[in-house]
């Protein structure tokens, strides 16, 4: 039985690699809120953040009246993630389809420009340089893992273009001094990890566990603070175990674990994999604790077609998850279910990729709509400044009320984390009763 207690439990703050965790029992939110209403926009007008000296002209030029905004998509829509990425795509094309029909943004309507990188960083920068230079894109938006941003990163920047809603878990990347231009929409790994230890601390006091991790930067970016997030909550670290991301099997790592005495296991992995891991655990009679990213926290993508192989997993949240079918009929997912089935009929809008699209993309028009009544006017500089000074709400987040304010060193538009554990019999996820905050020290 769990020794957590949900609303009594100490606020402390925890800093390790420039991240500030605090644990929530009763210690407030750090944010402050716009009103209520998915996407509803308020606060300054967002000047001044980025340097511009440097820009080319056309950076600081305000759109034409009646030119498209032209969003640049560069996902993986082919190898091991294009699930994910078609879901992505889906996502953002609804929020633009509707934006559009409801009269664009200013009067400027939302044109998504998508390019294949099969996840090959050789390609992003390819898609990065035609999107950029001969598609003139205003900005880039949902790019997928951390080598795939950083190779487009520098022509971002060089060219001053804004790169929003990075889906990385990468600490650095989420640095506001040092990269003005891009702007992270998750959470990093090592909030994930202070989540997960001191959750199993208290399950499984002075547990051995073991990580197995994807040869990829997800799993990079855990290895840089897990283990000594998990020894400062008394837990033993094994060493980790490595996959290749185009493995089909894990039944290596997985004797290695079963065999290895660990009590728990976080996997770090992501897309397709994931199911396949947990179904390789079970075959192997695993009868220990299993905690995965939140790459793999979706039900209806990798949980409900697995049955009982996935009861009793741990994942880390910060959206309500639209696969879990206790949430069907939830308020805060009413929008979402009614855009996806207006304007992207054909997409599965239970695959939690599919509400990342969405979010990034309302979050991108809730930027764009600050940035046009600046006194600058709609230029992909005033885009950033208002990415960097922005308060919206959008209400399919576990805190639905964000904020981001650089100048403050708080880059992070979330900032919350809950941990849920999966019930096959009920049928989705539970409380764990254990959440967290976190800001950049």
């Amino acid at each position: 039985m769990s020794m957590l207690r949900p609303a009594a439990r100490r606020c402390a703050a925890l800093t390790l690699a420039g991240v500030t965790v605090l644990a929530l029992a009763g210690c407030g939110n750090s944010r402050s809120g716009g009103d209520e209403g998915s996407g509803d926009v308020s606060g300054a007008t967002g000047a001044g953040f980025v340097d511009t000296s440097a820009c080319p002209a056309e950076a600081l030029a305000s759109l034409a009246d009646g030119a498209p905004i032209k969003v640049g998509l560069s996902l993986p829509l082919s190898g091991p993630l294009a699930p994910v990425g078609a879901l992505v795509q889906a996502g953002a094309q609804a929020v633009a389809d509707r934006v559009n029909d409801d009269g664009g943004v200013d009067g400027h309507d939302i044109e998504l420009v998508a390019r294949d990188n099969g996840l090959d960083p050789a390609r992003e920068i390819s898609n990065a340089q035609e999107l950029i230079g001969q598609e003139e894109v205003f900005l880039l938006a949902n790019e997928i893992t951390t080598s795939i941003i950083l190779a487009a990163q520098q022509l971002a920047a060089d060219t001053c273009t804004p790169q929003v809603n990075a889906i990385t878990t990468n600490l650095e990347i989420g640095d506001a001094e040092s990269n003005p231009w891009t702007i992270v929409g998750i959470a990093p790994a090592d909030a994930e990890a202070v989540a997960l230890t001191e959750w199993l601390a208290a399950e499984r006091p002075g547990a051995t566990i073991m990580e197995i991790r994807q040869d990829n930067e997800l799993g990079a970016d855990f290895s840089l603070t897990f283990a000594e997030r998990a020894e400062a909550q008394g837990l033993t670290v094994l060493e980790p175990e490595t996959v290749s991301p185009v493995a089909t099997t894990y039944d290596p790592q997985i004797a290695t674990l079963v065999t290895s005495g660990a009590d728990a296991v976080l996997a770090e992995i992501q897309g397709p994999a994931c199911s396949t891991f947990l179904q390789g655990l079970a075959q192997a009679g695993w009868e220990g604790i299993t905690m995965v990213s939140s790459a793999c926290n979706g039900a209806k993508q990798y949980f409900i077609p697995i049955g009982a192989d996935g009861d009793g997993v741990v994942a880390p949240f910060y959206t309500v998850d639209p696969g879990d079918p206790a949430n069907a009929d939830d308020p805060r997912l009413a929008a979402y279910f009614a855009d996806m089935a207006e304007y992207q009929p054909q997409a599965d809008p239970y695959g939690s990729n599919a509400l990342d699209g969405y979010g990034g993309m309302e979050w991108v028009v809730a930027a764009l709509e600050q940035a046009a009544a600046s006194d600058a006017g709609l230029t992909r500089a005033s885009l950033m400044n208002a990415l960097w000074d922005l308060e919206l709400t959008r209400d399919y987040y576990l805190r639905p009320e964000q904020r981001v304010d650089a100048d403050a060193g708080d880059p992070y538009i979330l900032d919350y984390i809950e941990l849920r554990r999966y019930d096959v019999e009920k049928g989705g996820w539970q409380d764990t009763g254990v959440s967290i905050e976190y800001t950049r020290s």
